[in-house]
């Protein structure tokens, strides 16, 4: 059973990473989503941690990470 906060493993394009669980069935039943932190995202691509912290802007009122492509991801704290 996976709980709020609990460090899981996936693996995202043929690559692992250690996620965090924010909600164990915000997306249905046993279907968490997760988050990796800014840290996280940094090791795995190569980009300091600040250059993610500075593409995150609010939009209507929430907080979001803009990528260079346009798509838009929330960010949680």
């Amino acid at each position: 059973m996976l709980e709020t906060g609990q460090l899981i493993p996936i693996n995202f394009k043929g690559r692992k990473f250690n996620a965090v669980v924010i909600d164990p069935n915000g997306l249905g039943e046993g279907r968490p989503p997760v988050g990796i932190g800014y840290r996280g995202m940094s090791l795995h691509t190569d980009e300091p941690a600040q250059t993610f912290v500075d593409r995150v802007s609010e939009i209507e009122g929430i907080n979001v990470l803009k990528l260079p492509s346009g798509k838009t991801f929330r960010v949680s704290e």
